[in-house]
């Protein structure tokens, strides 16, 4: 039995690091390798210092910078190939992946499997998962330690945390990642992504019911984005773990009645919702799609639940003046961005559109907007709605860099290349010529070109 188990894990970490390019959302395309391409610096740095100190010979280090180097020319290529991907394509492919990949193992192991077969040491099995000669696989792992001692004296860097978790995730050690995601997530780096992937990793180290820190992490993805496919499937499998197949059907039939019609995993997904119904002696017909009910104290990311009670009640005290003084667009826009911070996202469209009204020549007003619209959005393109909005602000802040580059994404999206690199072009001049995020978006331009 404990075989299987270890099994299972493994292959949920598989499916783990092949989801995680499926499943962002919209925003600077290469900000993710952004992170990536920050520690494979790092890491070069690391390889110079040990051969000064004369820890590893010439050709050691020769070999670990090549390996360094190949996975930063992944890192980049990774992110130029999700351009133009739609979050819909992403989610669709994601939980194919995350239901086929299991099966497909299982159905495989069952048949060529070895399960006599010694176990193999933990340093040996972290050296497969990293794909490289042992020696490379070595100087990695290394490389990895070493930035867990650079956090422990610099540990405020929230993104550094970020990539450490997602190192330790690669490495299959759930609980150190899990903790560093949580570090992350107290220092602010908290996007949907991330949280899901806390989630995830504390769900796998937890090795049983799901922690009640891996469900609120998960309720705050659905709160963002309430389509989001793998909080859904995680948050209908607790349910299930509670003893509450209904529950659990319900937020699946959310799940399916959210996909587009024609997924490949769409079949799946029926029937393990009709064999749950089936094993509990129930129509699934007979119970209605319901999105996951989220706490009404969620408190918002990284806040404790008296901090989350008091923005709440300061909130609730702006939207009553509001309604005695309608005509305050100041207020309205303090509102949305509020809202925005709470995550209640359709209540913060609604805010900035009443600011908007009062405030023709605010250009934040557009954008908080838009970026509600952008969030709302279903299939990660920009509805019409959000470009109008965008494009009003751009020409009340020409220089606006949210709104230079979202109005080059729409443009790109409509086939409009001229337009995006032009506006792209502008704001790549905005940014320091050594920034990482300027060269991420001359590669983007540089595509365009092609």
């Amino acid at each position: 039995m404990t075989l299987w188990l270890i099994l299972a894990l493994l292959t949920v970490v598989v499916v783990a690091i092949l989801l995680r390019p499926l499943l962002g959302r919209g925003g600077i395309v290469a900000a993710r390798a952004d992170y990536d391409l920050m520690v494979f610096r790092d890491q070069l740095s690391e390889v110079e210092r040990d051969v000064e100190r004369g820890l590893i010979s010439a050709d050691q280090a020769g070999a670990a910078r090549l390996e360094i180097q190949r996975r930063m020319l992944a890192a980049g290529e990774g992110a130029e190939s999700r351009l133009g991907i739609g979050a819909t394509v992403r989610r669709v492919t994601a939980l194919a992946l995350a239901v086929v990949v299991p099966l497909g193992a299982f159905g495989l192991y069952s048949v060529t499997g070895a399960p006599s077969l010694p176990a193999q040491p933990f340093a040996e099995r972290q050296q497969q998962r990293l794909d490289m000669p042992g020696d490379q696989a070595k100087q990695m792992i290394a490389l990895v330690e070493r930035l867990a001692e650079k956090l422990r004296a610099e540990p405020d860097n929230a993104q550094g945390w970020a990539m450490l978790g997602r190192s330790y995730r690669a490495l299959g050690r759930h609980a150190e990642a899990a903790d560093a995601y949580g570090q992350a997530v107290a220092r602010g780096e908290a996007d949907v992504d991330l949280l899901g992937d806390w989630g995830e990793t504390l769900t796998l180290a937890a090795d049983g019911p799901m922690p009640a820190q891996a469900v609120e992490a998960f309720q705050q993805v659905v709160r963002a984005d309430p389509a989001e496919p793998r909080a859904l499937f995680y948050l209908g499998s607790h349910r299930l773990d509670a003893d509450d197949p209904k529950g659990a059907v319900a937020i699946w039939r959310h799940l399916e009645a959210h996909s587009p019609e024609g997924s490949a995993w769409l079949p799946v997904l029926r029937e393990r919702i009709a064999e749950i119904a089936k094993q509990a002696g129930f129509d699934p017909a007979s119970v209605p799609a319901a999105a996951p009910a989220l706490p009404a104290d969620l408190p918002p990311v990284g806040m404790s639940p008296d901090e989350g009670a008091l923005i709440r009640t300061m909130v609730a005290n702006l939207a009553e003046r509001l309604r005695d003084e309608p005509n305050d667009g100041e207020g309205w826009a303090k509102l949305g961005k509020s809202y925005r911070v709470l995550g209640q996202t359709a209540q913060s469209r609604d805010a900035y559109a009443r600011a908007m009204a009062l405030r023709p020549d605010d250009a934040e007003s557009r954008l908080g907007y838009a970026s509600a619209l952008l969030a709302l959005a279903p299939d990660g393109g920009i509805p019409p709605g959000a470009e109008k909005a965008l494009r009003e602000a751009l020409a009340l802040a020409p220089d606006d860099p949210d709104a230079l580059y979202f109005v080059g994404l729409a443009a790109a999206q409509k086939g409009d290349m001229a337009e995006a690199r032009t506006l792209w072009s502008k704001l790549a001049a905005q940014m320091p010529e050594d920034s990482e995020a300027r060269a991420d978006l001359q590669k983007q331009i540089d595509m365009m070109t092609k």
